[in-house]
């Protein structure tokens, strides 16, 4: 064998290991890499749960809730009176507030009338009159005139158990209106009484007093506890109205 051929011999098996070579660290080059790659599985998506409403409407504790609001309402308001009908602002359980069309020293008057009010004996009446004491407020054209008297007389007779009504009156030889209030007694009728204190009234002198109220004649109050005093004329009665 030449020397040319011992060195192309030479040349192809040295170029056959370095390929052999270069297979093998491939290989494991790849087997590395496999062993040391992470294995990942997916989580399968969860549904969330979501509540129909219909387990909201029979959730217990909505039922509770739902109950306690139509009780508080139904003892609160009156739903068996019909509102159509009624000439007043507010109906509640037990009573309603009305307001007429006459006012008083601030404003509209509110009358507050309970279901539970019944007319009273003439004696029970002057009984009521004498305990309340409305009469001994002192008269003040800018806080309390007679329209407050009357208001204040109806609400606190209604609260008593005593049905009350209030009236305004118009006179003929007086530009000013005047307000008293009225009760219809079992034994004697109807009875018109005016409450309305005198101006400065500090001494809280008692002013209740009995009137015959009648169109055409004088409006004269006379005194129902108090003996020796007298009142004047306040004017001929023109109209007057009753509010109940």
């Amino acid at each position: 064998m030449g020397i040319e051929d011992r060195d192309y011999y030479r040349e192809r098996h040295n170029s056959h290991r370095n390929l052999r070579k270069s297979e093998d660290f491939r290989q494991s080059s790849h087997r590395q890499n496999t062993s040391n790659k992470s294995h990942y599985t997916p989580k399968k998506p969860t549904k969330r749960k979501t509540k129909s409403i219909s387990s909201i409407i029979f959730n217990p504790i909505v039922i509770l809730l739902v109950v306690v609001a139509f009780v508080s309402f139904t003892n609160y308001y009156d739903t068996n009176i019909d509102l159509n009908n009624l000439d007043f602002d507010v109906v509640y359980k037990g009573y309603h507030d009305t307001t007429v069309d006459f006012v008083g020293a601030n404003g509209t008057l509110v009358l507050t009338n309970y279901d539970n009010a019944t007319d009273p004996t003439y004696d029970e009446l002057i009984t009521f009159i004498r305990n309340d004491k409305t009469d001994t407020i002192s008269y003040d054209y800018d806080s309390f005139v007679c329209a407050d008297f009357a208001a204040r007389v109806h609400n606190n007779a209604e609260k008593a158990g005593i049905r009350a009504g209030i009236v305004d009156v118009t006179f003929s030889d007086n530009l000013e209106g005047h307000a008293l209030n009225c009760f219809n007694t079992t034994d004697k009728g109807l009875v018109f009484i005016d409450c309305t204190g005198d101006f400065n009234n500090y001494n809280r002198n008692n002013c209740d007093k009995l009137v015959k109220l009648e169109t055409g004649k004088a409006y004269i109050p006379r005194p129902i506890f108090t003996s020796g005093m007298y009142y004047e004329s306040v004017g001929t009665v023109d109209t007057y109205r009753l509010h109940w």
